[in-house]
């Protein structure tokens, strides 16, 4: 998002904002095309067959939701390690951005100094003589 006003910047999203944003996107992307999948599944012949009354497919789901718990476990430690290996890598270049932006921005602020008195002169130039022509009338 942009800021309202040149002092009011957001802080610039870190590298694993970014990381968590792209798995984050990655992920659901994944989850609407295993919904996909289990509605082409549910519309199979297999499927149909499964939905049957007579069918025990809470057997076949209790066996299956270990699996499905221990991927989500195994991705979640992945995730952790990857955390773990770029959380130093984002400071250091925070870090490095930091040092390199304050001569940048030093730079910059005594740059403007004249300008900012050239231009403090002459609005108080046109405030007086503003308040002399209302002090006349």
């Amino acid at each position: 998002s942009q800021a309202r006003h040149f002092w009011q910047q957001d802080d610039p999203q870190s590298s694993w904002d970014r990381v968590k944003d792209f798995a984050t996107v990655y992920v659901d992307a994944i989850k609407d095309s295993g919904r996909d999948y289990v509605t082409q599944f549910e519309a199979s012949a297999l499927g149909k067959q499964l939905k049957r009354p007579g069918w025990k497919t809470e057997i076949y789901r209790q066996k299956v939701a270990p699996l499905g718990e221990e991927l989500r476990e195994g991705a979640r430690q992945k995730v952790q390690e990857l955390q773990d290996k770029l959380t130093p890598l984002a400071e250091e270049m925070r870090d490095r951005a930091r040092a390199h932006a304050k001569p940048a921005l030093e730079d910059l602020r005594q740059g403007l100094l004249p300008v900012l008195e050239n231009l403090k002169v002459s609005i108080l130039a046109a405030i007086d003589e503003a308040s002399k022509k209302l002090n006349a009338q």
